[in-house]
């Protein structure tokens, strides 16, 4: 199975999933520094100024980071399943998240003809302020009404459903495992 399951292209969404259910125990996925760089490096292809000298600074700082990364993480979980279960949550998560990136201003900068936020303080603030950028934008987009919890009850992964018919996190992942059991029990 891949370390992190379910790769969205929204960073706070990721990191919510980068805990699993695995035998009826939560599993977390960034467990260490090395974890930590890899989720990045997995992220890197929505995050452009992931490069190697960010990823150096995130090693050296990783066990600071690392804390405040698994308390934002259970923060966002909590709020993305009441948005989930119908609740709005958007005034709670502007602010946190305005109080995240208040902490580490940002800078725009120029990237494969992109611009992106690039963030000019430590490496601590500077990835909770881009995952809170993340999280804005998914309220500013509408998204959170589309976010879905995966229909596998052993599963904890949330996803954006755009078209109200997806069920699974993935069919590979939950989907192909939850029809085979259904038809074992027919």
């Amino acid at each position: 199975m891949e370390k992190f399951p379910l790769i969205s292209g929204h960073l706070a969404l990721d990191l919510v999933n980068t805990q699993t259910m695995s035998h009826g125990k939560i599993r977390d996925h960034i467990l260490n520094e090395t974890d930590l760089t890899d989720w990045l490096f997995a992220s890197k292809g929505y995050v452009p100024f992931i490069d190697d000298h960010y990823l150096e600074k995130i090693r050296k700082e990783s066990f600071a980071v690392l804390d405040d990364l698994k308390n934002y993480r259970s923060f966002l979980r909590k709020c993305f399943e009441d948005a989930v279960n119908g609740r709005d949550v958007s005034e709670r998560l502007v602010k946190c998240s305005e109080q995240k990136i208040d902490a580490c201003p940002l800078t725009l900068r120029m990237i494969s003809q992109h611009i992106h936020p690039y963030p000019v303080g430590g490496c601590r603030e500077s990835l909770a302020a881009l995952i809170s950028v993340d999280v804005l934008k998914l309220i500013e987009d509408d998204q959170l009404r589309f976010m879905k919890c995966c229909a596998n009850p052993e599963c904890m992964l949330l996803f954006i459903d755009r078209t109200g018919k997806r069920k699974w996190c993935s069919m590979k992942r939950c989907g192909n495992r939850m029809k085979a059991a259904r038809y074992r029990n027919e």
